[in-house]
C-alpha cells in the first residue's frame, strides 16, 4: 500500500511506476532500499539555494559548507540536485541561505 502511494506521487513514465509497484510487492518494507533508491532517482526534485548572508564571523565548517554548495559571492545563487548531503549542507548554514524547491 506505502509502495502505490509512493508510485502515485512520483514523477516518471507510466513502465516506472509500474516498475516500483511491482518492486515493492515482492520486497519486505525494512529491506526496500532499491525502491527508496528507484524513487529517488524518478522523483529527482531540484533545489535553489541563495546565498543572503555574509559567513563572516561564523565557524570554518560553515564557511566551508558555503563553499561546498558552490557560492562565490553574496546573493549567488546555485542549483543541486536534491539530496541527503546537500540537505545536510543547506542544514548547517540554513541561517545563511535561503531554499527554494524547484520541479
Amino acid at each position: 500500500m506505502e509502495c502505490e502511494i509512493k508510485a502515485q506521487s512520483c514523477e516518471g513514465t507510466e513502465l516506472q511506476r509500474k516498475r516500483l509497484i511491482l518492486l515493492c510487492a515482492f520486497v519486505p518494507l525494512r529491506l526496500n532500499l532499491k525502491v527508496q533508491r528507484m524513487v529517488r532517482k524518478v522523483r529527482m526534485s531540484k533545489l535553489r539555494i541563495i546565498w543572503k548572508k555574509s559567513a563572516i564571523g561564523y565557524a570554518k565548517d560553515q564557511k566551508r559548507a558555503v563553499k561546498a554548495l558552490g557560492f562565490h559571492s553574496l546573493n549567488d545563487v546555485v542549483e543541486h540536485n536534491d539530496s541527503p548531503q546537500i540537505r545536510g549542507m543547506i542544514r548547517k548554514v540554513r541561517h545563511l541561505v535561503e531554499v527554494e524547491e524547484i520541479n
